[in-house]
């Protein structure tokens, strides 16, 4: 088979099944910016029926890593709108794969994005999808003050909730160090 492309549009409907975290669909935006740096990072590309499979499940895979980002940088817990974990139904599939696979996907993903996204980017732009997505409606300034905040609290290492996610965001961990599992 010559090599194929998972695109947006066949993505977007897996994206659907996993990511509804915030009722705003916050999320799904995150997704699509997402999807299209792992496109650019080759890890959409599938040449046999298994790797289209293997690519498909980089979806579930993404939605762990946001799950936990808004835990561990508690939106999950403090928010003005209801965020949904991912129930056994969403993580039963995810976990068809073994741990030690799930954990290289982890690691490619995260890879990659920090490649595309580097000096603390990644961070900030799941830092905006979850800050918009548990405060429903607000203004751009809001979410501008809210990224200066949280940019100080990081520059000066201070432990709190979000340097404990921007940590995440810059070196990953095994998924049985995920805390919202």
């Amino acid at each position: 088979m010559d090599a194929k492309l998972l695109k947006w549009k066949e993505a977007r409907i897996i994206v659907d099944h996993y990511f509804s975290f915030w009722t705003d669909g916050e999320d799904k935006i995150w997704a699509k910016i997402i999807w299209n740096t792992l496109e650019t990072a080759g890890l959409t590309v599938y040449r046999s029926n298994k790797e289209e499979m293997f690519v498909r499940s980089r979806i579930g895979i993404l939605s762990l890593i946001y799950q936990e980002f808004c835990t561990r940088s508690e939106f999950s817990q403090n928010c003005d709108t209801h965020f949904r974990k991912l129930d056994t139904y969403h993580l039963k599939p995810i976990f068809e794969d073994s741990l030690e696979v799930i954990n290289e996907q982890v690691d490619l993903i995260l890879n990659a994005l920090n490649k595309e996204y580097d000096g603390g980017a990644l961070f900030i732009l799941m830092y905006e999808s979850a800050f918009r997505g548990s405060h429903g409606s607000i203004t751009m300034k809001q979410v501008d003050d809210a990224i200066a905040d949280v940019k100080k609290t990081i520059l000066n290492k201070d432990y709190c909730a979000e340097y404990d996610a921007f940590i995440f965001t810059m070196d990953g961990c095994t998924i049985s160090e995920f805390t919202s599992l």
